[in-house]
């Protein structure tokens, strides 16, 4: 009886640790680039941006500074990709305003990694075209040249 509970929690930490937690935050992006560039003067191009309230916030109590102070550093943050979809239903680069791809990003790195740098400066980590990941590893060296320096 104990070791069918045991497999049981085993089995339901592995499915719930690889539930798309983001999912839930998708319908909070409603921006639309006309043209596929990002638009940097508007802070929907922004994963993080001191002038908006973002994941980056995020910080525990004991590392959280007085948000008034003015600070004398500002970090600005590259993610990684979070475009790794091996269907590239994009193709190889990712688009700067899809919902699911911007959830992912925020809730990802924004939130785990760059918040850490908030109880130091103001976090900016712009939106950009995201070459997937597995551009790495293609055999066409000129597609994956392109999809980066796009």
């Amino acid at each position: 009886m104990i070791q069918k509970a045991f497999v049981v929690c085993c089995i339901a930490c592995i499915l719930l640790s690889c539930a798309k937690n983001y999912q839930q935050f998708i319908p909070n992006y409603s921006f639309h680039s006309p043209d596929g560039k990002p638009d940097y003067a508007n802070l929907d191009y922004w994963a993080a941006h001191p002038y908006k309230k973002d994941p980056s916030d995020s910080l525990p109590r004991a590392l959280q500074h007085d948000p008034k102070a003015d600070s004398s550093v500002d970090i600005f943050f590259i993610h990684p990709t979070s475009y790794a979809d091996p269907a590239y239903p994009f193709g190889y680069n990712g688009p700067v305003d899809d919902p699911t791809l911007n959830a992912k990003t925020d809730y990802g790195s924004i939130l785990y990694q760059a918040s850490i740098f908030n109880g130091t400066g103001r976090v900016f980590a712009p939106r950009y075209r995201q070459a997937n990941y597995r551009c790495y590893f293609l055999e066409d060296t000129t597609a994956a040249l392109a999809a980066f320096k796009l």
